[in-house]
């Protein structure tokens, strides 16, 4: 979950929104599977701090848990 404050100067002076290049950016988890009605590939949303400049990237938890639900948890 997107913090209320930055994590790098602790400002809330926080700015939502979403990073963009040729197209609007996302996570294709490696190993995923392929689901009919979705796409394959996580949507992230950004956070900007106003006063440090600090991004914060997320994403669809609960997307990505669909697409890797059969995908085994890598031991460290």
């Amino acid at each position: 979950m997107p913090s209320s404050k930055c994590m790098r100067c602790g400002s809330s002076l926080i700015a939502d929104g979403a990073l963009y290049g040729p197209g609007r950016m996302a996570l294709r988890p490696e190993g995923a599977r392929f689901l009919a009605m979705e796409m394959g590939h996580v949507m992230t949303k950004a956070m900007m701090c106003r006063e440090c400049g600090f991004v914060e990237i997320t994403g669809d938890v609960q997307k990505l848990q669909r697409l890797t639900a059969h995908a085994e948890p890598e031991s460290a």
